[in-house]
C-alpha cells in the first residue's frame, strides 16, 4: 500500500497539525507514500493540481510495481 497527501502550507494549522502527524504516522509504519505542501496557498486548488494528482498518481503506481516484484 502507498499513498499520497496533498495539503496547502496556509491550511488551516489544525488540519495542517494533523495532517503532519499522518505523515510521521506513515513514515514510522514504513507506508511508501508522498508528502506535498503547496507553498503560498490556503484552503484553495492549486493552479498545478492536474499536475500534482498525475505525479501522486504515478507515485503509487511506481509503489505498486516494486510490491508485485
Amino acid at each position: 500500500m502507498s499513498g499520497v497527501l496533498l495539503t496547502t502550507e496556509m491550511e488551516n494549522a489544525d488540519r495542517l497539525g494533523q495532517q503532519k502527524d499522518m505523515d510521521a504516522i506513515m513514515t514510522a509504519a514504513g507506508l511508501p507514500h508522498q508528502f506535498v505542501i503547496t507553498p503560498n496557498i490556503g484552503h484553495w486548488y492549486p493552479a498545478d493540481l492536474s499536475r500534482k494528482i498525475d505525479a501522486g498518481i504515478e507515485f503509487i503506481r511506481q509503489n505498486q510495481k516494486k510490491e508485485k516484484t
